[in-house]
């Protein structure tokens, strides 16, 4: 397989992967248990690495299925306050 080939093999293994992570993270987004939480916590975690990178490498969004998704907006105002109480290292004022 060919640089190329490999290349855009990797888009659409991204692309698979962060759709999935998004799909789980709304499912456990609509729930209000702690298990729940803490699955969701854990998606948007992943998908702010993938968002950043995406950001770094110059790469459309759109490319992997996440035009104008933004990972924090789907937590609910009282877990945002506590993720912020965590120190994650992402920052919060885009969201």
């Amino acid at each position: 397989m060919n640089e190329k080939a490999r290349n855009k093999t990797a888009l659409v293994v991204l692309e698979e992967v962060a759709l999935a992570a998004r799909r789980a993270a709304e499912q456990a987004a609509e729930q209000d248990d702690a298990f729940a939480n803490g699955l969701l916590s854990a998606y948007v975690d992943v998908l702010s690495v993938i968002m950043e990178q995406v950001e770094v490498l110059g790469l459309d969004p759109a490319a992997i299925g996440l035009e104008g998704f933004e990972p924090y907006s789907l937590y609910r105002p009282k877990q945002v306050a506590a993720h912020q109480r965590r120190g994650s290292a992402v920052s919060f004022a885009a969201y």
